[in-house]
């Protein structure tokens, strides 16, 4: 995704109805399989749970989700270990992975997803972070987990909502193929 759309025109454009057709599809899987989701989200700042309660019966599967910004969110609220932070960085595979297994942990669910990454601005590297567009998704559903690396180009806002739609992409799949 290339471009300078702000956020608003963003959502009320085609990508919009893409999340909305995922979740709408991740609700029929997860009502069809009797699935509960919980959320952990860094730099998508609470969207994919926004996302998922805009849809009418949310309830019926989504627990809840927290947004874990800083590294000691992470630990506090989805119980990453502060080591897997200062050896791998809070923007990494291993941490994504600890959040997710730690929020569906925490709320009981039979779904944990966590995204983290480094949503800019602009192109570049960001010191103990990483590359501007990098993302890292990560799932546990039942005893089956991934994790993904994603990157995207675009302002700030385009990587925010490009990470959640492939994580709800993502997780789509995974919950068809899964359980």
């Amino acid at each position: 995704m290339k471009g300078s759309s702000s956020f608003g025109s963003i959502l009320n454009g085609y990508e919009d109805q893409d999340i909305r057709k995922l979740v709408e599809q991740l609700h029929g899987l997860c009502k069809d399989k009797n699935l509960t989701l919980a959320v952990a989200e860094s730099m998508t700042g609470g969207l994919i749970s926004s996302e998922i309660t805009a849809l009418p019966g949310g309830s019926g599967f989504f627990l809840g989700g927290v947004v874990c910004y800083q590294a000691k969110t992470k630990y506090l609220l989805v119980g990453v270990n502060p080591k897997t932070i200062s050896e791998f960085g809070a923007v990494s595979k291993e941490v994504t992975m600890e959040m997710a297994v730690g929020i569906k942990k925490r709320l009981q669910a039979e779904i944990g997803l966590a995204v983290t990454g480094v949503a800019g601005p602009g192109p570049g590297v960001f010191p103990n972070f990483g590359l501007a567009g990098s993302v890292y998704t990560a799932l546990v559903v039942g005893d089956k987990s991934v994790v993904k690396q994603f990157h995207f180009e675009g302002s700030r806002d385009e990587v925010r909502l490009a990470a959640v739609r492939a994580s709800l992409r993502l997780l789509v799949i995974m919950v068809r193929e899964g359980n």
